[in-house]
């Protein structure tokens, strides 16, 4: 390490830590878990990556790819919506992916992401993208829905409208907040727009008292959580086997394309 990086990395770090804290919450929701979990998916990942990883640069986050795969396999076998139990499953679904990856390393079959074609990697990342964003266009306009199918979520975003929403707070904070963002990357791009919207939207929100009039986040638990994997049974491992196969094979898969494509640039080989 050289000492003329601590200044930019700083910097760095900064920004990135400002940004995962609504980002890392907003897709712990999108898997159907408490938004808070997200914030505590962000740092012991990072840490480790930081003493194992094989490429200085890596995108190690809270996932859009694999937020509705979570959700998916985790909010079906939660009981009426525990959030307790929803966790459990959630580090269970952790544990065998990091164990299937762990004897894929060992068996070195890294070689199976170069069967997956560029078009079929970019056709499932937008259509991820349009599933994130089907199952929050309901938050968006008001109505308080948990994750579901593209199809349900869209017909909550209408129930919604026809409610009234759209002329909700909720609907005019988001709203302007996506406007803010969008204007911020065409007008100054250089700028994390996604920061300044969060921070002004957050500032909005406290300047003017609104935190009783919109759902918001609320006081997070102090402290790291310990293991909580308590009213697990064998059944539930066997369930969440086969979603485990698919996050492990799409995850590994996205993380080493955006290795290999930033180290790249760098004059760099990930093995």
């Amino acid at each position: 390490y050289q000492r003329g990086w601590l200044r930019t990395d700083i910097t760095a770090g900064l920004v990135v830590s400002a940004l995962l804290v609504p980002t890392g919450m907003g897709y712990a929701a999108a898997a159907g878990l408490p938004a808070h979990m997200g914030m505590y998916a962000t740092i012991v990942p990072m840490l480790v990556y930081a003493l194992v990883g094989p490429s200085r640069i890596l995108v190690v986050v809270p996932s859009s790819a694999l937020a509705p795969l979570i959700a998916a396999a985790v909010v079906p076998l939660a009981a009426a919506g525990d959030p307790s139990r929803a966790v459990a499953l959630a580090g269970l679904l952790a544990l065998i992916v990091g164990i299937l990856l762990l004897f894929s390393g060992i068996l070195r079959l890294g070689f199976i992401t170069e069967l997956l074609s560029n078009p079929i990697r970019v056709g499932f990342l937008n259509a991820i993208a349009l599933i994130v964003i089907a199952s929050e266009v309901p938050h968006l306009l008001g109505a308080n829905t948990r994750p579901a199918d593209l199809f349900t979520n869209l017909r909550n975003a209408a129930d919604a409208v026809r409610g009234g929403a759209l002329g909700s707070l909720a609907f005019l904070l988001g709203g302007a907040t996506l406007i803010l963002i969008v204007v911020m990357q065409v007008l100054w791009p250089r700028v994390p727009g996604i920061l300044v919207g969060v921070v002004v939207a957050t500032g909005v929100t406290a300047a003017f008292g609104l935190g009783d009039k919109l759902e918001t986040v609320g006081a997070l638990p102090s402290g790291l959580p310990g293991p909580a994997l308590g009213g697990l049974a064998w059944s539930d491992v066997a369930t969440l086997l086969g979603p485990a196969v698919a996050i492990a094979i799409i995850g590994f898969a996205d993380t080493s394309v955006v290795s290999r494509a930033f180290s790249s640039e760098r004059g760099e080989d990930v093995n």
